[in-house]
Formats: structure tokens, C-alpha cells, sequence
């Protein structure tokens, strides 16, 4: 489906033409507009106008475009009806229907609406709320019916549904394998019919005996596996690793469907799921501790998860593991071994959520830079202080030139009201990173920082205590959570390294729904968090070297999570902790001139800097498309 958007239309009437004032744009690089009135077409126009906020909203690579149009033309004539669409290569969108004196101005206002929501029933209640007086329920019911319909049935092209069997069975029959050149060094142990292996040694254990095995790597294959042909072709990739994984799907007496493309090695996510599976091989020398046990490969995995291997993930699906076995007793087994006080929440698809306990209230800094926009600032430090259930946080407002008379005012009653609550005078030219380099090194008291916008208001009242459970351990580097806008789609998912060209939001203007496999349901490990949400502690935050000052607006905390993951710390997104941010989708044309300028300045520093995460985010298969989140990529 091609992304449009139409900001203005206005037609009016003036003697005996009509004038017709247009403003939108359409995500596509050539497309053409036409005007028809009362089935006639009247005009024909090619868009001009570059929209830089099209590409930040979308996270496409900021570049001349023609993605926009905007005109005020007259047409000879008065008209009953008049439609603008925009065709392009792939559709034909409609941009404006009008229609002369048949509906009110409400009711045109509600129908756009509900045209442009891609969520039918969020659209039904809100349309329902606000113009009930003047659109019966059925009809409204009807009408965005037919739009889910519509929206949920255009697949991309370029992409295949991993949810639609038949979808996925065209993108696997595409899908291309090497072939086997020569035999591992690797013994079986399963519970599977030796004819299956290849004429690899195999061991049926249910006590692990390394004795037995005179390989120097184990291959595990649990009872509910099958190896596709192709596995065979890629177990030599073992070599020099000491532990590899491979992607699967499951299978039934239908054929195959559900693929599961995996993220590079990811420990955290591995408390929530185990996203391996039954099948992956480990040199034998890293599994002495587990010598004798009971064999329990999820218990392996998450037992070798802290330890330094070398690993490797091969993306092919190479095996189908129908395994629908909880295993929450594994991981509770493993957190209490480890002195962790964590409670585990079931979920759906055989997954949990882990809270980790708070240890000893420690202080959290909660950072907040503004200028003026003191109804926004309001409404996000209310929300803080009415719905927090952690109480041990103080509050930083870093005013950055403000000069608004209610700003001021508002700075002074807020102190007064709550001595948790200091306003710090910060009088320099904007620089995001220098701002929060300052507050943090300078002014923060608390052992841990979160950094946050002040266009955001709470949802989740439990926010800290389940963010802090995760940055008290030892090996998180930043936590981020979900953030919606208004209308309650997604803003922030995690960062996807790569989007765009160099970064952006995962599942960015998506439904607020639980997305696919794992993903939206538990805690698992991301590239980065956003900096309008964000906790980090303070030590690490030190550690890397704070906040790049070259980089002021654009990319600083990508490049403060990719310092941290560097430095060997895990990032870590909660998606059940949720917060309004009410950035707009599509700011208006901003980024021009100097602006441009140094938002591709600052491209460029993030390409030179980690252009191998650019190139591979760690926590995204390289099956998946990076146009449209969690598609598989054509």
C-alpha cells in the first residue's frame, strides 16, 4: 500500500468557478495528480515539492525528493463533486473527495478520519465518541470493515507475509542453499532414528555421557525436530565457533509455515523464549559443567548464556521444531541458582514475561530538556507524579532558553510543590547530547538516569520498577519501552539499525498489537532504545563517554547504545511498558537549509562510525525486510 497523506484541501466557489487549494504527498518517487469534477477530467499536475519531513517521518535516508505537492488552481465551472487521486506505479490513491452540499462539515471531517485510521475498530470507537449524533453505528461498522479489508490485504510487493502459509511457501521456494562439500566433525545425540543423520555417529541419551562422544562438536536434535536436507550442508560452519544455531519453521501434515528467523546470540530475549529451539551444535569442551545431567537443552543454553563463546547464528531455516512445551520451571530453575529475584508472567505462544525485583530503592534521575511548551511539560511531569508507584526519583528539568511568561510561572509553582523537582538553567544554542552530558555529570544525584522527552505522558504506573529491575543487572546497557502516539499506534519499538539507511524505530505507525514470534510480547535484546525513554546507569553512561556533542540532534542515542553494546552490555526493550509520545508523525516541512545540512552531517558520522551495524542490525535477520518490519524480505 502506498503511504499518503493529504494536509490541506479547501475548494471553494467564486462566480462561476471554482478554486481548489492542495496540499499533500505521496511515498512513491514518481506519481501523477488528477483532478476529475462531476466525472470529467479537469487537470493533470506532476508533484514539485520536496517533503525532508516525509523522509524523517518514514526514517528513509533525507534527500531531494519530489514526494510533495502543493497548488491552488482555478477551473472554469461549478461542480457537485470533485476527486483528486494521485497514480502511481503501483495504486491509484485518493487524496480528496468532495462533495457539494450533501454532508456536513462534521460529517466529511469523520469520513476522512476513519479512511485514513488503518485500525478499523480504533477508528469505529473513536468516530462513534465524537459524531455519534450523525453517523449510525451499522454504518460506521460497515464502512470500516471494508477498510480493515482493505488495508490487511495489501501485502508490498517486494516483501511476503510470514503469517500466510501460501506467502511464506513462495518466499521459501526462492530461497537458494549450498551444497554439502564435506562431513563435520560432529556427533548426534537425540532421540531420533539414526537414518535421519547422514551417517553421522549418533547417541540416544537421556543423561548426558561426553565419554561416548569422540567428536569434537555435539549436534542436538530434540524429539519434536526434523532436519530439512540442507542442514547437512552447513554443519561444517561449526568450525572455529563453539556454538552455532540456525533458523527454523514448524510443519505439519499440511506442509511447513511459521518462520522463525532469529537475532544473532541474545540472552535476554532467551529469559523470555527459547527462540533456539531443539537443534544447534556446541563444541563438547563447553559442555563439561553439564557432564552427567540430565539432558535439558534449554537448561544448557541458558546456563552457557553469561559465558564468553564464540558463536555463531547461520540464517537459513534449516530444521522444523514443532516443540510447544512451556518451559517457565527452566527459567525459574536458573534465575534462583543465580540469586536472582525475578517473577515470571506467562504470556501467549509459549513465552513469559521476566520482572526482575528492585534491590534497595536505589535513586533515579529522571532527565527532561525543554523550551517553553509548558502545557506539554505539564501534562508529562503530572503524569510522572500521579501515576509513578516508585518513589525514590527526582526530576531535572533542563530549561534551554525558554522565554515564555507561563513557562516561567510553572517552574516556580512545580519547585515549590515538590522538592524532588529542580529546574536547571541551561543558556546555550540547543545541542541534545551537551545538554544531558551536563544534567547527568553535573546535577543528576542518582545512581541511575532516564532520560525523557517532554511531549511524553505515562500509561504503565509501574514503569521504573520494572525498568530499574532490568538496568540493576550487571549486564544491561540501556532500557527502552513501548511508546504510542495519540492515536495509539506504535512511535518506538526498539531501534532497527539500518532502516532508513542508517536508523530508526522499529514498527514505527504500527498497530499496538503483540507483532510476530516473541517480539511484543516479552523483554528481549534490541540494538538500542530512544532517548525519549531511556534508562541507563549512571556509571556506564560515564564509562563510554556520555552523549556525543557533535552529534545535537539527530542519532546521539544510537550512537550512546552502540557505545554501550560495544563496551559489552546488552540493550534491552520492555514492550509491556508502555508511554504516550505525542511527536507528530509528520512534523511539516523542517528539515531544510542549515537544518539539512546538519542532519546529513550527522549521517554521515553515524555511517563512518558503525556502518557494520548499518549494514547488519545484530538483533534482526537479514531475512527480514527492512521496509516493512518483520516481512520477509523478496
Amino acid at each position: 500500500m502506498v503511504q499518503h497523506s493529504t494536509d490541506e484541501v479547501n475548494i471553494t466557489e467564486s462566480g462561476g468557478s471554482t478554486e481548489i487549494r492542495l496540499k499533500a504527498w505521496v511515498l512513491s518517487d514518481s506519481y501523477t495528480v488528477k483532478i476529475t469534477a462531476d466525472g470529467a477530467e479537469k487537470a493533470e499536475l506532476k508533484p514539485e515539492t520536496p517533503r525532508y519531513d516525509v523522509c524523517a517521518a518514514f526514517h528513509m535516508p533525507v534527500e531531494d525528493n519530489t514526494y510533495g505537492i502543493e497548488t491552488t488552481l482555478k477551473i472554469d465551472g461549478l461542480y457537485r463533486k470533485i476527486r483528486i487521486t494521485a497514480e502511481t506505479a503501483e495504486e491509484t490513491v485518493v487524496l480528496a473527495d468532495w462533495q457539494k452540499d450533501e454532508k456536513s462539515v462534521l460529517q466529511k471531517s469523520a469520513e476522512k478520519i476513519s479512511g485514513t485510521m488503518h485500525n478499523a475498530g480504533r477508528a469505529l470507537r473513536w468516530a462513534w465518541k465524537e459524531y455519534h449524533f450523525l453517523v449510525p453505528p451499522k454504518a460506521w461498522k460497515e464502512k470500516l470493515a471494508s477498510e480493515k479489508r482493505r488495508v490487511e490485504s495489501a501485502v508490498p510487493k517486494h516483501s511476503y507475509d510470514p503469517r500466510e502459509r501460501d506467502s511464506y511457501n513462495a518466499w521459501l521456494a526462492k530461497q537458494e542453499y549450498r551444497q554439502e562439500t564435506g562431513r563435520a566433525d560432529v556427533t548426534f545425540i537425540t532421540p531420533l532414528a539414526e537414518e535421519h543423520f547422514h551417517g553421522y555417529p549418533v547417541l540416544h541419551q537421556k543423561q548426558l555421557d561426553l565419554s561416548k562422544a569422540d567428536t569434537e562438536y555435539i549436534c542436538f536434535a530434540g524429539k519434536d525436530t526434523e532436519l530439512y536436507e540442507p542442514f547437512f550442508a552447513y554443519l561444517k560452519d561449526c568450525e572455529g565457533y563453539d556454538f552455532v544455531s540456525f533458523d527454523s519453521d514448524r510443519k505439519d501434515e499440511t506442509g511447513r509455515y511459521d518462520p522463525q528467523l532469529k537475532p544473532c546470540f541474545s540472552a535476554d530475549t532467551l529469559l523470555g523464549c527459547d527462540y533456539i529451539g531443539d537443534v544447534f551444535v556446541i563444541r563438547k569442551e563447553c559442555l563439561k559443567e553439564e557432564d552427567h545431567t540430565e539432558i535439558n537443552l534449554y537448561r544448557y543454553l541458558l546456563d552457557l548464556s553469561e559465558k564468553p563463546l564464540k558463536r555463531k547464528h547461520v540464517e537459513k531455516i534449516l530444521f522444523a521444531d514443532n516443540t510447544k512445551e512451556c518451559r517457565m520451571e527452566t527459567v525459574e530453575a536458573y534465575l534462583k541458582k543465580r540469586n536472582e529475584d525475578a517473577v515470571l508472567e506467562k504470556t501467549e505462544n509459549d513465552a513469559w514475561i521476566t520482572h526482575f525485583r528492585v534491590l534497595d530503592e536505589p535513586l533515579v534521575s529522571i532527565i527532561i530538556p525543554t523550551k517553553d511548551l509548558a502545557e506539554d511539560l505539564k501534562i508529562c511531569v503530572d503524569s510522572v507524579l500521579e501515576k509513578t508507584t516508585y518513589r525514590n526519583y527526582e526530576i531535572l528539568i533542563l530549561d534551554n532558553n525558554s522565554e515564555e511568561e507561563e513557562t516561567f510561572r510553572f517552574f516556580e509553582e512545580i519547585q515549590k510543590e515538590h522538592d524532588n523537582i529542580r529546574v536547571i538553567e541551561m543558556k546555550m544554542p540547543f545541542n541534545y547530547s551537551r545538554l544531558n552530558n551536563i544534567a547527568i555529570r553535573d546535577h543528576a544525584k542518582g545512581e541511575y538516569i532516564v532520560l525523557l522527552n517532554n511531549d511524553t505522558e505515562l500509561i504503565s504506573e509501574n514503569w521504573l520498577e520494572e525498568m530499574l529491575g532490568w538496568a540493576q543487572r550487571a549486564t544491561t546497557g540501556t532500557v527502552g519501552i513501548r511508546l504510542l502516539f495519540a492515536d495509539n499506534t506504535i512511535q518506538h519499538a526498539g531501534i532497527l539499525m539500518g532502516k532508513g539507511g542508517i536508523a530508526g524505530h522499529c514498527h514505527h505507525g504500527g498497530a499496538n498489537d503483540s507483532g510476530y514470534y516473541y517480539d511484543l510480547k516479552i523483554p528481549y535484546n534490541v540494538s538500542g532504545n530512544t532517548a525519549a525513554c531511556l534508562m541507563v546507569r549512571k556509571e556506564y553512561f560515564l564509562a563510554v563517554g556520555m552523549m556525543d556533542e557533535e552529534l545535537q540532534v539527530a542519532f546521539n542515542d544510537v550512537d550512546l547504545n552502540l557505545k554501550l553494546l560495544k563496551a559489552g552490555y546488552r540493550n534491552i526493550f520492555l514492550p509491556h511498558v508502555m508511554m504516550h509520545h505525542y511527536e507528530s508523525k509528520s512534523r511539516g516541512n523542517d528539515i531544510a537549509g542549515e537544518k539539512l545540512k546538519r542532519y546529513m552531517k550527522e549521517c554521515a558520522v553515524l555511517q563512518e562510525r558503525w556502518q557494520e551495524y548499518i549494514d547488519h542490525d545484530p538483533y534482526y535477520s537479514s531475512g527480514w525486510s527492512r521496509d516493512y518490519d518483520y516481512q520477509l524480505k523478496g
